[in-house]
């Protein structure tokens, strides 16, 4: 295993390399104790070049005043979910009121339940078999009016 070396772990600290080697850098940290140390003196020899804040109070109250100020946008009252259920509601009562609902009701009695007015029409093969049984019986008649004379 190839290990990265103090001046480039200074130079990754820095920001003075490309994104595809932080990339690598940052994957081989998780495999590489050695590198890991180098690291982190890096990060302790950064640390030593950065400007000391004298009044840390002072500073801290000043970045949250800044925080502090950025107020979010307020949300317009049409978008505010009591919005629609007052706007729901108020359909629900009109619609009551004016029965639609009721009407509906009986809509859906008549397609669930439909009233048989129409005439049943037999298809044209029992029209045929009537029409055969019925000659038949004809003849049986006719042959047994003729037997009793």
């Amino acid at each position: 295993m190839s290990h990265i070396t103090e001046e480039e772990w200074i130079n990754y600290v820095n920001n003075q390399l490309p994104d595809h080697v932080r990339d690598k850098y940052e994957n081989h940290l998780y495999d590489c104790e050695h590198c890991l140390n180098l690291y982190l003196k890096a990060l302790a020899y950064h640390e030593n070049q950065l400007p000391v804040i004298e009044n840390e109070e002072a500073f801290t109250e000043k970045i949250m005043t800044k925080v502090g100020k950025k107020q979010p946008k307020p949300v317009p009252f049409y978008k505010k979910a009591t919005f629609h259920y007052i706007v729901a509601a108020a359909a629900t009562i009109f619609l009551t009121m004016t029965g639609v609902f009721q009407s509906i009701s009986s809509f859906v009695d008549t397609v669930q339940n439909p009233v048989v007015t129409q005439k049943k029409e037999s298809s044209f093969t029992e029209g045929v078999m009537n029409r055969t049984f019925a000659w038949v019986d004809s003849i049986e008649e006719k042959n047994k009016e003729e037997q009793k004379e």
